[in-house]
């Protein structure tokens, strides 16, 4: 049997673009999975066909939702980054020196 990112990968959604990763959301203690996931294509166009292509379809008898999210966390990561080199390279969102968002 085929874990379910590498069926993601594999079969479904690879049809529209290349995906840069597939996360499996897992609960935190029993490691159950939670019937989400997160899928990061690698580009704009192949999540755009995705959503109005495979959102309310049929995955091994379950319907499907297909959203847009943010990765909070990749977002959190760029701040930090920027925050760290905020006196050389300026404010990530503004570009301004000594300035941080």
């Amino acid at each position: 049997m085929l874990s379910m990112k590498t069926y993601m990968q594999s079969s479904q959604f690879s049809r529209f673009g290349t995906l840069t990763s597939a996360e499996i959301i897992r609960d935190f203690k029993t490691g159950d999975r939670l019937c989400y996931a997160f899928i990061e294509f690698e580009a704009k166009e192949a999540c755009k066909r995705t959503y109005f292509k495979m959102d309310n379809c049929l995955i091994d008898d379950r319907r499907i939702h297909v959203e847009f999210s943010q990765s909070v966390s990749k977002l959190w990561g760029q701040f930090s980054r920027s925050k760290q080199n905020a006196n050389e390279d300026g404010c990530f969102k503004s570009g301004a020196p000594n300035h941080i968002a």
